[in-house]
């Protein structure tokens, strides 16, 4: 049997935190279609979701708004958004818990933590953010910063094909490369998180 926090057990884990999304994704649709719709959503299908988006996403310099810190990472604009979201999740994710788990979820939380708050002070603030990119963008830099702060060859082995995935993608945490609709500030801030989380742990073996 394999262990938990072996190779399948990683692939689970990744496979749940997907699964948690989606269930998210789909609960969204039935408010849309149950719920009266805000202003917002006029015009747009009611399949698309949208309804906890509008009321639990970031909304920058909003009061209300930082309740989309612990909640827009779970949140996406329809099924393209999180299908394109959830092969990057995949792949980041499994590979970030080679570094330990207590390493990826450092990570995690530190990537929603800063994106969150970086896109609360600075972006725009008639904009509404949604998305597990800054997450994503969290793993990135860990996996990239533990080639830089550890030791060893793994490291640098699974950075490799990080940059070779992700290198291109990297551009859009710069304003003025990002494509529109993007938020870059999110991308930005979960980079720094990642980053943040893999100097902190440097000296900590995986686990």
């Amino acid at each position: 049997m394999a262990k938990a926090n072996g190779p399948a057990g990683d692939l689970l884990t990744v496979s749940r935190g997907l699964c948690v999304l989606w269930i998210v994704l789909a609960l969204d649709i039935v408010c849309t279609l149950l719920l009266p719709r805000p202003p917002e959503l006029a015009g747009s299908s009611p399949w698309a979701g949208g309804w906890l988006s509008v009321h639990c996403g970031l909304r920058p310099r909003d009061p209300w708004g930082l309740i989309g810190i612990p909640c827009a990472p779970f949140l996406h604009a329809g099924m393209a958004h999180l299908a394109a979201n959830s092969l990057a999740l995949f792949v980041t994710g499994y590979l970030a818990l080679k570094s330990g788990r207590n390493a990826a979820t450092t990570a995690a939380v530190l990537a929603a933590l800063t994106g969150g708050l970086l896109t609360w002070i600075i972006g725009d603030p008639t904009s509404i953010h949604v998305g597990a990119s800054g997450v994503i963008f969290g793993f990135v830099a860990l996996l990239l910063g533990n080639a830089i702060f550890r030791r060893g060859c793994l490291p640098l082995l699974i950075a490799v094909p990080v940059v070779l995935l992700y290198g291109a993608a990297l551009t859009s945490m710069l304003p003025w490369r990002a494509p529109e609709h993007i938020s870059w500030e999110m991308h930005l801030g979960g980079f720094l998180g990642g980053l943040a989380a893999s100097f902190a742990l440097r000296d900590r073996p995986a686990n």
